[in-house]
């Protein structure tokens, strides 16, 4: 999940956004901002790179951009900040057409110099949308309320905290706390962007959402709850399997590290202990080392003794003895998230090759 954030003069508003998303920025992107914020050469496309570098945030400063991102990409954004005024940056009829082909005279007359408006009518209308708009949509505009704005109002669609007026530095922090403060998923995004960016990168959007879960999973008070103990140890398996076996794919693991009824099937510990031996240079396969193999044996000792496929559950939740506890999770997620950091390496050094 991101925020999507509509301003049709970043450059000139480039101070307020650097104080909106400030945990969002590194170091060195505030410094680029704050160096093209006085850059005369420096454009608005050059503020929106620099915002949109971690990931986090997408922006819109031309309004047939921003009508295109919401009504194709709504569901992916757990923020809206959305300027009202969307005038200064032009565009031509046609090209707003090609992506709002209903948007005729009526709609340029009605929202005229109120563009930002038309954004809130699309979500509107979106039926598993509704619910949400007061906790996800804000505008930050320096104008006052439209008639169209207090109709909205009126009517309960949104309330006078939607409406965030530009200058005003009561509302303006309350909003950057409602940045601060955004939702689990993104929170974790943001906590986790390098590992996260490595499994977008070289595996899948699945295994970047089995990872979410997993730290979600460890994010919450399970009170030692053998089941949900389960759900995410069974998460981690199927996490450190699918790395196991794209290292393996790539790197021409040997058959025997196969199955031999099943040549798709890696057999993890065969795997583990190929990488665990010493190649021609002396050093580890891959560049693995005890550390990497004594995670691996961990991960896969404790996930397949105690992880299930759902057919099984129910005889592993009935296991006697002791049981594994929130903290062997949390365990396990280090060492995961340690596997990940060299599986980045391992990619990186392939890509290199090819």
């Amino acid at each position: 999940m991101k925020i999507l954030y509509v301003e049709d003069e970043l450059k000139k508003n480039t101070t307020g956004a650097i104080d909106l998303f400030l945990k969002y920025l590194d170091e060195e992107t505030i410094k680029q901002l704050e160096e093209k914020k006085d850059d005369d050469w420096a454009s608005d496309e050059d503020i929106k790179l620099l915002l949109e570098k971690n990931g986090i945030i997408d922006v819109a400063y031309r309004f047939p951009d921003a009508v295109k991102l919401v009504k194709e990409n709504y569901n992916d954004y757990s923020l809206y900040i959305v300027d009202c005024n969307l005038s200064e940056q032009p565009y031509r009829t046609d090209e707003l057409n090609e992506v709002a082909p209903e948007f005729g005279k009526d709609q340029q007359e009605r929202y005229s110099r109120r563009e930002g408006e038309y954004l809130l009518t699309i979500l509107s209308g979106k039926s598993e949308f509704v619910e949400e708009i007061k906790s996800r949509f804000y505008f930050l505009s320096a104008y006052s309320k439209s008639s169209n704005v207090l109709t909205l109002i009126d009517n309960g669609t949104i309330t006078e905290n939607n409406y965030v007026e530009k200058g005003n530095k009561e509302t303006t922090n309350w909003l950057v706390k409602k940045v601060i403060n955004l939702n689990e998923v993104l929170n974790i995004q943001i906590e986790n962007k390098e590992f996260i960016q490595i499994l977008e990168n070289h595996l899948s959007e699945d295994a970047t959402s089995r990872f979410v879960s997993i730290i979600q999973y460890s994010n919450k008070n399970f009170d030692n709850d053998f089941e949900n103990i389960v759900s995410c140890m069974t998460h981690i398996r199927n996490l450190m399997q699918n790395i196991c076996t794209k290292i393996a794919k790539t790197s021409r693991a040997p058959q025997d590290c196969w199955n031999p009824k099943n040549i798709t099937q890696l057999n993890v510990r065969r795997f583990i202990g190929w990488i665990s031996k010493y190649n021609k240079k002396g050093s580890y396969i891959l560049d693995s080392n005890t550390l990497i193999e004594q995670h691996l044996y961990t991960l896969h000792g404790l996930s397949s003794d105690f992880a299930s496929h759902e057919e099984l559950r129910s005889d592993i939740l009935k296991l006697s003895g002791f049981k594994p506890t929130t903290n062997t999770v949390n365990s396990l997620i280090f060492a995961l998230k340690d596997i990940i950091l060299w599986f980045g390496e391992v990619m990186e050094k392939k890509d290199k090759v090819v």
